[in-house]
């Protein structure tokens, strides 16, 4: 009985897996990509200087600046929020998944990867832009944002408190 269960939910969970991994939803991230590329107009590229401007010119920059040892400052070095931000976006996964498909798929995977990498970035930097507009002062004047808050707010789900 119990055997006949797990082998009907492993069949149903084939079957989901073939239409959640396959070809339409590879379309679809693409194509997502694709779009708003063209829509901002190849976001990527053409402000790829301004970025590397804010982001990582100055965080190598305040690596090498002294630091005074008086001065008790609360935030975050430029550093310290890039390197967070990073930590959240590339993870074990990346890497294990960049092997195997290096492995499984050989030279022309990684030609796919930085194809899907670069209409990726515009992808990424609209969930980051939505986060922001979307994100919430609390009673004590903290922020909170990110992908909670844009798919409940963005899409005006009134019962999420």
């Amino acid at each position: 009985m119990w055997g006949q269960f797990l082998e009907s939910v492993e069949k149903i969970n084939d079957i989901l897996n073939g239409i959640v991994w396959g070809w339409p939803v590879i379309i679809l991230i693409l194509g997502t990509g694709i779009l708003l590329t063209v829509r901002t107009k190849f976001l990527q590229i053409t402000h790829f200087g301004e970025s590397l401007n804010t982001t990582i010119i100055p965080a190598l920059k305040s690596l090498f600046k002294k630091k005074d040892k008086d001065t008790r400052v609360k935030s975050v070095s430029q550093f310290e929020a890039f390197s967070t931000a990073i930590s959240g976006t590339v993870g074990t996964g990346n890497i294990v998944g960049v092997v195997s498909a290096i492995l499984t798929g050989g030279p022309g995977a990684v030609f796919w990867m930085w194809i899907s990498a670069f209409f990726g970035m515009v992808t990424n930097y609209f969930e980051n832009v939505l986060g922001l507009y979307f994100r919430k002062k609390d009673k004590d004047g903290n922020l909170s944002g990110g992908a909670f808050y844009y798919i409940a707010y963005g899409l005006k789900w009134r019962n999420i408190k």
